[in-house]
């Protein structure tokens, strides 16, 4: 089982951000959702102790998490797996070849 509240703050380390950085978010779970909110506490208090199963199986957690800088993390989902994925808006020197 993993802890929603603990996977996001791990995801947010991993890009060197925090709870701060955060712009809006809206996620949903089986079990709570919060939509458009910009108070992270308020998912906290939501999400605080809910655990889901990130094996094969029903999706349980969707959203996203948008950042100040316009970055963005996305839920993927495939056949049961679930995981982020971090997201930059691409730029036309970046994506043009």
């Amino acid at each position: 089982m993993v802890n929603i509240l603990n996977e996001i703050k791990e995801l947010l380390m991993s890009a060197n951000l925090t709870v701060e950085d955060i712009e809006w978010y809206s996620l949903t779970s089986g079990k709570a959702s919060v939509k458009e909110s910009t108070n992270f506490e308020e998912a906290e208090y939501f999400f605080e102790g809910l655990e889901y199963d990130s094996g094969y199986g029903l999706q349980e957690l969707d959203g996203v998490i948008v950042i100040k800088d316009g970055t963005w993390f996305q839920r993927g989902e495939y056949d049961g797996s679930e995981w982020w994925e971090y997201m930059v808006t691409p730029t036309r020197t970046t994506y043009v070849r």
